[in-house]
């Protein structure tokens, strides 16, 4: 490309003004300083713009702006982009600027939504000439070393994003047409509620059904009461707890004897070991004059184990939530600092929890760099190889890599802002050290016929997890070891017996979504991506259908309605459904498939939102909730 410059004029656009400034920055150590011009800067051979991420939206006219719902489906003839409320400056600055280029360079994030908001400003502004545009990507911190380097050596061929383009394009034109459909049609078939939209979505209506699904197994669970009889035993110096296993006495397994009792009982998370009260009574009786057990077995088992894999966005959202309480969104917001503004961290909006091979010289730099003294003998150098597929494995990497950290955080950022960078750096810092070794001992104990089972664990080598402050537990492990050698060498062992206790439970229900854990199950259910999954949860929350409550996301009466009522003859709130679009929409850009699989998928997509609007129409008709004919709405 550099032959190509000459003296035209090239102009770096970029998706936000924080990321030009950086640009700027970068470039200005090479030619010196920048000019300001307009709301933009000049400076080499280049000229530094920026937008304000999405300039342009679908034009609300595409569509008939009179709600009417004798005419649904309603589907646009051709989609027209008209600038966002607030915009209107910046984008005719951007407009000008882009004419009077030779050479565009798209800096938008890089991503599936970064690349459509730079390519909708450019076909807004008329451009034609796409051979002259070329895409600045990488999923590095963006450093001035960074910038410069993938300015004169990395920059690819806009048509080698071709289909990134047409999968984000085919990702907004499926989310208008189903969403203004199914919002009209549900909302005008809400004649009590008469001024309310009723949201609906491609994505985020599956996502709802999820929270309240568990909600509604939440709240008809009924829980089974239980007991674990636990003793207490001695010997030397050593004290441990026992847990009753019921096979040594009982035959019959606890949750057959349970469904006897009651047949409609909820057993979920019944343990094997669970007593009724009168069995709790039998065992007491036959074990109540004895004073002392015998040991009959000592197993002990030392394993490594590997550390933990990198963060992917989700992951890191779901660690932050748990420790933190920290929303989805606030998480993202704060990565997307550490990467923007700070540049300490790598591209924030992935989905891949591995680095490609190429990176492990700098992964190397970075653990020299980064890694405490305290913790630098922890390190194992082994596995900053290629050959260490847990980490490095370019079969699993698609737009960017895992998250790591690629500078240090400097003082006073901010504890929030710290606190998101710890948990990258300490997980990256783990990722490459030693094993730590844990020593599980499980000890039987006969009382009269009654055994009675232990399982401890103690960390004897804490290797990686040092890095979260874990310590030895050396001298506790020791003294369960010669414990077993004890028992080898005498062949039994007689303990004291404390007091046995029965310690009275309950069955539980699944648990409720946090934001960490519905975004896990968005990932793994193919719902969003890293980049929407947090925005769809808080347009949830904005449009009344979740709120938080103990940091749990609990569904509120009208998302119930939504899902329970309104939409439960609908696949369209079919989490598996979403699931495949989202499948199809990453195989257009996956199988290079451009224009033609936005084409096959915008049809399938009109023919199955037709299909959904003639289904709920009868559906909601036959319930006797359907709006009448004549009903509108202006939008």
């Amino acid at each position: 490309m550099e032959r190509e410059q000459g003296r035209k004029k090239i102009l770096i656009l970029c998706e936000k003004r924080l990321v030009a400034l950086q640009f700027v920055k970068a470039l200005e150590s090479r030619y010196g300083r920048a000019r300001k011009k307009g709301l933009f800067f000049e400076v080499g051979p280049y000229i530094v713009a920026h937008a304000q991420g999405h300039l342009v939206e679908i034009a609300d006219d595409v569509v008939s702006t009179r709600w009417r719902l004798e005419e649904l489906p309603v589907f646009p003839e051709k989609f027209r982009y008209v600038p966002r409320e607030g915009t209107e400056r910046l984008l005719k600055e951007l407009v000008r600027a882009i004419r009077q280029s030779d050479i565009i360079l798209n800096c938008g994030d890089s991503g599936r939504e970064g690349e459509l908001v730079i390519r909708l400003i450019l076909k807004y502004a008329g451009w034609k000439d796409w051979k002259k545009v070329y895409r600045f990507w990488t999923s590095k911190a963006l450093t001035d070393e960074v910038i410069l380097s993938v300015l004169e050596n990395g920059l690819k061929p806009a048509e080698e994003f071709d289909s990134l383009y047409y999968s984000a394009l085919a990702r907004q034109h499926a989310d208008f047409i189903s969403g203004v459909n199914l919002t009209r049609l549900v909302t005008l078939t809400q004649e009590k509620n008469r001024g309310d939209v009723w949201s609906v979505g491609r994505v985020q209506t599956p996502t709802l059904r999820l929270v309240v699904e568990r909600d509604i197994a939440i709240e008809s669970f009924r829980p089974v009461p239980y007991f674990l009889l636990k003793c207490r035993f001695s010997h030397k110096e050593l004290t441990w707890e026992g847990v009753f296993v019921r096979s040594s006495l009982f035959k019959k397994k606890a949750e057959n004897v349970f469904v006897e009792k009651s047949p409609h009982a909820d057993l979920r998370n019944l343990p094997e070991n669970a007593l009724t009260g009168e069995e709790v009574r039998k065992v007491l009786k036959i074990i109540a004059s004895e004073k002392t057990g015998v040991i009959t077995d000592v197993f002990l088992k030392e394993t490594a184990e590997s550390p933990p894999g990198l963060f992917s966005l989700a992951s890191l959202q779901a660690e932050a939530n748990r420790l933190y309480g920290f929303s989805s969104g606030r998480t993202l917001e704060l990565a997307q600092r550490l990467y923007e503004e700070y540049r300490v961290i790598s591209y924030p909006r992935t989905d891949s929890e591995y680095l490609p091979a190429n990176t492990v010289p700098e992964v190397r730099n970075l653990l020299r760099t980064l890694t405490p003294g305290s913790l630098r003998n922890l390190i194992d150098w082994s596995r900053v190889s290629e050959s260490y597929r847990k980490v490095f494995d370019d079969s699993k990497i698609t737009d960017h890599h895992a998250l790591i950290p690629q500078g240090r955080c400097p003082d006073g950022v901010g504890s929030d802002l710290q606190k998101i960078y710890n948990l990258i750096l300490k997980r990256f810092l783990a990722a490459f050290m030693k094993d730590s070794m844990k020593l599980s001992v499980e000890i039987h104990v006969n009382v009269k016929s009654a055994l009675f089972k232990t399982v401890k664990h103690f960390i004897t080598v804490a290797g990686w997890r040092k890095v979260y402050g874990i310590r030895e537990e050396v001298e506790k492990a020791e003294g369960f070891k010669n414990l077993k050698k004890e028992l080898h060498e005498r062949r039994r062992i007689v303990v004291l017996k404390g007091k046995c206790s029965a310690d009275e439970r309950k069955t539980l229900p699944p648990p409720r979504y946090t934001e960490g854990s519905l975004i896990r199950e968005m990932r793994a259910r193919g719902l969003g991506t890293a980049a929407t999954r947090s925005a769809i949860i808080d347009r949830l929350k904005e449009v009344g259908y979740l709120h938080v409550k103990d940091r749990k996301l609990v569904s509120t009466v009208k998302g119930r309605k939504l899902i329970l009522d309104i939409m439960k003859e609908s696949s369209f709130s079919s989490v598996d459904v979403t699931s495949e679009w989202e499948r199809r929409l990453n195989e257009i850009y996956e199988n290079n498939m451009g224009r033609e699989g936005y084409r096959l998928f915008m049809r399938d997509i009109k023919s199955f939102v037709k299909s959904e609007v003639e289904k709920l129409k009868r559906h909601l008709s036959a319930d006797g909730k359907g709006g009448r004919g004549e009903t509108e709405w202006l939008s």
